[in-house]
């Protein structure tokens, strides 16, 4: 239902017709065509329609349905199914068109009406009381059990059976026809997408590393063989082809997650990561033992996502493209807010929310059991009590559909072959469609999700470089930063010096991942020395994990002595002072000292991860036994099986942790190195949260970075560094939109600073530019430079007139 009337599911006459063949047709609810027909006695029209039906698909095809819900309109008077029963069964014996029982069925239980008719005034926006709102005629419009059907129909018995003769018939097998991996074309150079791929990695391993060496080559080798084996060469053409679009156009983007473990990845460009250097595992990411598609999450810059998205929409076709859909759910307190709304009762509605705890996973009934208030409120309220129990059946029921923050699907023909697709804004088609299943509902019918996120980090390091380039003609290329010390170059050390100098002052607000009062006082404890250092504290600042930290530090000072299990655990641990920080680590023992596959030891983590502990206890006999086979003692088995079970759980991916420690290395580089620069780029991403802006003036306050105000003849529409300090943007004014703003910055591009508040008036179109958005910047003092506030207040008409 992506065109079409009102944009609603619909078929016409012209398309049955086309499709008859292995269709069976009911006549439908008294809103059906023929039954429309005959209560308005149009019966010889209500009888070639029915000629109709038989002629196309079948007269064993096309049964009139007989239904009885004893509904009553609100004047008493009775619904006019009975009457229509009696012209259906003339019309029955007359052609002889079979008839069949059914119920109209809008929700399951019969106890689900009161909730359906809540649910169609939440839809409709009515009250329960309102007068004329839509409602059906009676509390019958559930799923009703066979004995219930032989009490409506005694006397037609052919008509009950034929629901299941009808149900005998029907055969329908939606996976029977899958969707694969779009065709990528490669050049006519190569005779198959293995080569090409090959190819493209010989090239970025020598853009990468300078030249091949015997463990990239061996480690690539492995990878690839793999990869093709599994059919999966397509997957990474795909996502290199994307990717490089993006670069080629100078969008940052950057992989995270296990991906990062691979080489193949890193050496085509998809990852930022070397995984040979951080001893991320290839495994964990892609094994032989895995059936399923390999999944790699790419951010982009918020603001440039869309151009990448359009960009695979063009390459592999408009009808072959779409992102994918989210059903929102009704919380407690929204399932509250809706039935106390809908009963005219939104005072007693708001006091009911106020006691349901905010945060996530908080559901009604929790809060009823875990809430005095709340609980001494539903019994001494009856009104309440209503409320609460509807909301209680309401609530995880869908309200609204959504757009997937990052998942896109392309398909190797038209989606609509596959699953039913809607208009993403059906104001603007142009911006594509969204499909109607979820997920895991795609993935069924072997459509693949390819992930596009919009991260507002990646727009603040694009925007500090434009910044950097314009006021200093530095070109910075992050990607060429180096992370460790480089031998005699004592200037990009001292740079990379003031990076975690800045991070160990807890100069933190800004800084990816490391925000917030705790995670700073801990950085400031850590001091950190090493990109290896972030990756642990990001990982490590998590519930469950948080509780080594203090361990983490003191082993990084020498406060604490770093012991192991078993001396081969150094190999793994060394990193992170021998903490157990990343799940990797658990992998890796259960490898190396376990004996176990990697296909077995990411069950394992899974395992643990879900925390299904009858499920990890079955692979407690296998760890200790292949521990003790490669040289472990069995009680310093059994105490490292032990170790690893909660950090099993709660461990961080260290592909992941990786990725997000660069980014965070990116961002405090740049604060530390270009600060006026960084907190231009990092107001401009946030004008729109007045709360952002002010704590990042005072953070410009406490740097010794000025912030100058804004001003009509000098700002931009973002904030912009000028003379080592930064303007401020007009579009962070509140209450004035783009467009008055667009046509300021226009009108100073083509004859300069504005002169007076009449030179104002008169160079910018007042079409754009009203009293109301002259007077906001005369009162904020973005035109201080035109003259006295109060006096331009009140020149404002006058000026206009000059306009």
């Amino acid at each position: 239902n992506s065109e079409g009337w009102h944009l609603r599911p619909r078929i016409d006459k012209s398309a049955l017709e086309k499709y008859a063949e292995g269709l069976i047709v009911t006549s439908s609810c008294l809103s059906g065509e023929i039954p429309k027909m005959l209560l308005k006695e149009q019966t010889a029209e209500a009888y070639k329609t029915a000629r109709w039906y038989q002629d196309v698909f079948g007269p064993e095809n096309f049964y009139l349905e007989i239904q009885e819900h004893h509904g009553t309109f609100d004047d008493g008077q009775p619904s006019p199914q009975g009457k229509l029963n009696q012209m259906l069964y003339q019309m029955h014996k007359e052609m002889h068109i079979p008839m069949v029982a059914t119920n109209d069925l809008h929700y399951v239980d019969a106890n689900d009406a009161d909730s359906h008719d809540v649910l169609l005034c939440v839809q409709t926006g009515k009250q329960l009381d309102s007068p004329k709102r839509m409602k059906f005629d009676s509390h019958e419009y559930y799923l009703k059990g066979p004995e219930e059907m032989a009490r409506l129909f005694p006397e037609l018995p052919d008509a009950l059976m034929n629901s299941v003769r009808i149900a005998e018939q029907c055969s329908v097998d939606p996976l029977a026809y899958k969707a694969k991996l779009p065709t990528y074309v490669i050049p006519p150079d190569y005779h198959s997408q293995g080569e090409y791929l090959y190819a493209l990695c010989l090239q970025g391993v020598r853009e990468r590393f300078g030249e091949m060496t015997e463990s990239v080559q061996k480690q690539l080798d492995y990878e690839f063989n793999m990869i093709v084996e599994k059919g999966f060469a397509p997957y990474f053409l795909i996502e290199w082809d994307f990717v490089n679009y993006a670069r080629s156009r100078g969008i940052r983007c950057s992989a995270r997650g296990s991906a990062a473990g691979s080489l193949l990845a890193y050496s085509l460009g998809i990852t930022n990561i070397d995984p040979l250097r951080y001893q991320l595992p290839f495994e964990r990411f892609f094994n032989t033992e895995r059936a399923d598609m390999p999944d790699i999450d790419m951010d982009f810059p918020d603001d440039r996502r869309e151009e990448v998205i359009e960009y695979v929409a063009h390459k592999y076709g408009e009808d072959c493209v779409a992102q994918m859909v989210t059903f929102n759910t009704m919380a407690a307190k929204a399932s509250v807010k809706d039935v106390a709304r809908v009963m005219g009762e939104q005072e007693i509605g708001d006091r009911i929310t106020r006691l349901i705890p905010a945060g996530p996973n908080v559901t009604l009934q929790k809060s009823l059991d875990n809430v005095k208030e709340l609980n001494d409120l539903y019994k001494e309220s009856k009104v309440a009590q209503e409320i609460i129990d509807q909301a209680l059946k309401l609530e995880g029921a869908v309200r609204t559909t959504g757009v997937h923050a990052a998942g896109v699907i392309i398909a190797n023909e038209p989606l609509d072959h596959f699953v039913p697709l809607q208009l993403r804004d059906p104001k603007d088609p142009s911006k594509g469609r969204i499909t109607q299943y979820e997920q895991a509902h795609l993935e069924e019918l072997g459509l693949i999700k390819f992930d596009f996120l919009g991260l507002s980090n990646l727009t603040i390091l694009d925007n500090t470089l434009k910044y950097i380039k314009v006021t200093r003609d530095e070109e910075v290329v992050l990607e060429k930063v180096p992370l460790d010390e480089v031998p005699g170059d004592d200037e990009q050390n001292a740079k990379r010096q003031k990076a975690f100098d800045l991070l160990a002052s807890g100069e933190t607000t800004g800084i990816f991942q490391l925000e917030g009062a705790k995670m700073t006082e801990y950085i400031k404890q850590l001091k950190p020395t090493c990109i290896e250092d972030i990756m642990a504290m990001i990982a490590l600042y998590r519930p469950g994990p948080m509780d080594s930290i203090p361990d983490f530090i003191d082993a990084k000072h020498g406060r604490k002595r770093i012991r192991y299990l078993d001396p081969r655990l150094e190999e793994w641990l060394a990193e992170s002072y021998g903490v157990i920080v990343y799940q990797d680590q658990v992998l890796f023992t259960g490898v190396n000292l376990a004996g176990f596959s990697w296909g077995k030891v990411n069950k394992f983590r899974k395992a643990l991860s879900k925390k299904k502990m009858d499920e990890v206890e079955g692979y407690k006999g296998d760890f200790i036994e292949g521990c003790v086979k490669n040289g472990v003692k069995r009680d310093i088995a059994e105490q490292l099986f032990t170790l690893i079970l909660p950090f099993g759980g709660y461990g961080f991916n260290k592909a992941h942790a990786a990725s997000y420690a660069v980014v965070a290395f990116y961002t405090a580089y740049l604060k530390g190195n270009y600060t006026a620069e960084f907190m231009a780029a990092t107001m401009t991403t946030e004008a729109a949260d007045a709360k952002k802006i002010a704590n990042a003036i005072a953070e410009c306050k406490r740097m010794g970075v000025e912030v100058h105000g804004p001003d009509v003849s000098k700002s931009d529409k973002g904030f912009t560094v000028e003379e080592g300090g930064v303007r401020f943007g007009l579009l962070a004014i509140k209450g004035i939109g783009e467009g008055p703003i667009s046509e300021i910055v226009r009108a100073r591009a083509e004859g300069g600073s504005f002169k007076s508040l009449a030179d104002f008036c008169t160079r910018v179109d007042p079409k754009f530019v009203g009293k109301g958005a002259i007077e906001t910047l005369i009162k904020v003092g973005a035109m201080d430079s035109l003259g006295k506030r109060h006096h331009l207040l009140a020149s404002v008409d006058t000026a206009m007139k000059w306009g």
